[in-house]
């Protein structure tokens, strides 16, 4: 665990996990965005809309969480 610690507090290793999370952030919208599409071709709502609702609602927290552990925000009384 204490690896863990020390290799999360490298500046640079912090950036690579975030661009990790950027990009499955990314893929999932993409993912719900596709099937919020296919869902669409029937009129009424289906399994593949609540599918993508969902993939697009997980991609809006990892989004959330990203943001949370950004640079400057205020939430994080350690760094002030």
């Amino acid at each position: 665990m204490k690896e863990l610690i020390t290799w999360l507090q490298d500046p640079v290793n912090m950036a690579i996990l975030g661009a990790i999370f950027l990009a499955l952030a990314g893929a999932i919208r993409g993912a719900g965005e596709l099937f919020i599409a296919i869902g669409n071709l029937n009129k009424k709502p289906d399994k593949w809309d609540s599918l993508g609702a969902a993939l697009l609602n997980i991609s809006t927290k990892i989004g959330k969480l990203i943001t949370w552990f950004g640079i400057g925000n205020r939430q994080n009384k350690s760094n002030a």
